[in-house]
């Protein structure tokens, strides 16, 4: 299997003032997408500041899959304008074979984006 990739952008949140919206876009990727129980996958998240001004964001990871299987972490950073921070964790394919789900969702300065994606435990 190939490694998925899934994009979204995020609603930009208009204040009634006239006040300039943020937005910031979020890129979820898990490589591989198939793996062994116990084996090591990669997911990598990335997200761009679209806005003309620094924002603070945080990204809400969250990991659902067969017998109950559920994990979460989250992070907060800050970008300036137009900047992308990509990170990436090692993940250790739990043991319970099946279709894992990684959601991820980035709030920040008014708007939310959310990607999600999956891998599959032989």
């Amino acid at each position: 299997m190939f490694a998925v990739t899934v994009r979204a952008v995020a609603a930009a949140a208009a204040l009634a003032s006239a006040a300039a919206a943020h937005a910031g876009t979020v890129e979820l990727t898990i490589n591989p997408s198939t793996v062994a129980a116990g084996d090591t996958l990669t997911v990598t998240g990335s997200v761009t500041n679209t806005s003309r001004k620094s924002a603070s964001f945080t990204a809400d990871y969250s990991v659902t899959g067969p017998c109950s299987y559920s994990d979460t972490y989250s992070v907060s950073f800050k970008l300036g304008s137009r900047q992308t921070r990509t990170a990436s964790v090692n993940y250790t394919a739990p043991s319970c074979a099946g279709m894992y789900t990684v959601f991820v969702t980035l709030t920040g300065d008014g708007s939310t984006a959310s990607a999600t994606s999956s891998f599959t435990v032989e």
